[in-house]
């Protein structure tokens, strides 16, 4: 579980500062690189110019758009419209940014405060230039960039506002693998959601920048950092869902096939950290659970050694006085592989039920033959549909692996005898009595 969730933290972490750095783009002229695109003022301008002569067959010379006052660049981020100088026009006005989260502001606003405040430009020519701008956007088609204004609005704002709930999913997909993570669910799933999320995000930011005025003529301008960014942290999100999935429910399987076929552990080894495993769960779970209810040989390699008849006990033996286990079982039923329908026998009793858990380890599929003995087999007959002792056998799957499974068989004899498990003779290396038992699952 941990390695699960420190996994899960970290490209959670990796995935919010992605989407914060999109977010900030267009508060600093430094951080430009990580907004949302970039529009070259001159080749915009003349380009609406040339919409207008061919379009109205009007005369444009006498207009004033002020390229020589005007940035370079104008820079869309999520947090501000930045104004970019360079080469030639780096002396006319330092960088500077104009804060607005999300920037929704139509183009002749961002004219006006891309002139206000410069020292080299007087009142009277700063009216001329937007009074050249305010007839190039009446004359141009509205289709190009008045009707598409709105559509960017609610495109920015959607987009902006997608982008922060995703940073309050990731916060939570921690949490959440944690608490999923007791329950035996599926947790790999949780990433996927603010994956998807930043994704929408990231489309809503490039639909707004098709409906932006960058869009209204080609400039070969194309989408910034921050639309990258975006994608690159659904991409970690949706890599970790896809990671932990493989590593952790494919993975147990190879990594605890492979360390049973190259390591040199014996059966009894396999079978002790099986046991030891399900005494971590219970005690994890089962506030009054101690070594105490290890009823097995193996017990002396931890704590110290079980003195009674082993024949006469199961490898865990918990008797349930307050209905403790009997809720546990209940509430963990489905993660475990339980019919509830079953449960209601030791749940409802009025005496209480004795748990007898038969611990099976295997580093293979659940479904693997283990052994049992002819007093296993016999308590399994005598506990069978038994209200007051519950006779359940616990598998412990890939259990070489670093989360390893677990899965309660009730009512194992009554298995046998519907013929879902299928017991018989022992292959030639196995112990001199006993049988294997192979279940259909």
């Amino acid at each position: 579980m941990a390695l699960r969730l420190i996994w899960t933290a970290f490209f959670a972490l990796v995935s919010i500062a992605a989407t914060i750095a999109s977010l900030i783009g267009g508060m600093n002229p430094g951080i430009k690189d990580l907004g949302l695109y970039r529009l070259n003022v001159t080749l915009f301008a003349n380009s609406l110019q040339e919409v207008v002569a061919s379009t109205n067959k009007s005369n444009t010379a006498n207009l004033n758009l002020g390229l020589s006052h005007l940035p370079t660049y104008w820079w869309w981020g999520m947090s501000g419209l930045c104004d970019i100088y360079i080469d030639a026009q780096a002396d006319i006005s330092p960088n500077k940014c104009h804060a607005q989260f999300p920037v929704t502001k139509d183009l002749l606003t961002i004219v006006t405060e891309s002139l206000t405040g410069l020292n080299n430009i007087t009142e009277k020519e700063t009216k001329s230039i937007i009074s050249s701008w305010e007839t190039i956007l009446a004359t141009i088609p509205s289709s190009m960039i008045a009707d598409k204004h709105p559509k960017y609005v609610s495109n920015i704002q959607a987009s902006a506002g997608i982008a922060i709930l995703s940073i309050i999913i990731n916060v939570a997909v921690p949490v959440g693998v944690f608490f999923l993570d007791k329950q035996n669910r599926r947790t790999w799933l949780l990433p996927l959601v603010p994956g998807f999320v930043m994704i929408l995000a990231g489309v809503l930011a490039t639909q707004s920048m098709y409906n932006s005025p960058k869009d209204a003529v080609d400039t070969g301008e194309h989408g910034g950092g921050g639309i990258i960014i975006l994608f690159v942290g659904a991409a970690l999100s949706l890599g970790s869902a896809l990671f932990v999935n493989i590593y952790f429910n494919f993975g147990a399987r190879k990594i605890s096939r492979w360390r049973a076929e190259h390591g040199t552990l014996s059966n009894v080894e396999i079978g002790f950290i099986g046991e030891r495993h399900v005494h971590w769960y219970f005690t994890k779970y089962i506030p009054d659970w101690t070594f105490e209810n290890w009823t097995s040989s193996l017990r002396e390699r931890k704590y110290p050694p079980f003195t009674g008849l082993e024949k006469d006990h199961s490898d865990f033996t918990y008797i349930d006085t307050d209905g403790t286990m009997g809720k546990f079982l209940t509430k963990k039923a489905r993660s475990l592989g339980l019919s509830k329908n079953v449960l209601q026998r030791w749940t409802s009793s009025p005496r209480p039920v004795t748990y007898h858990f038969e611990v099976k380890s295997t580093p293979y599929d659940c479904d693997s033959p283990f052994y049992v003995s002819e007093n296993q087999v016999q308590s399994m007959e005598k506990y069978d549909n038994s209200t007051t002792d519950a006779y359940l056998v616990l598998r412990v799957y890939y259990s070489l692996a670093d989360t390893p499974r677990m899965r309660l068989f009730s009512d194992p004899w009554s298995r046998i005898q519907a013929n879902q498990w299928v017991m018989g003779p022992l292959g030639a290396d196995g112990p001199d009595s006993g049988f294997s038992v192979h279940i259909r699952l």
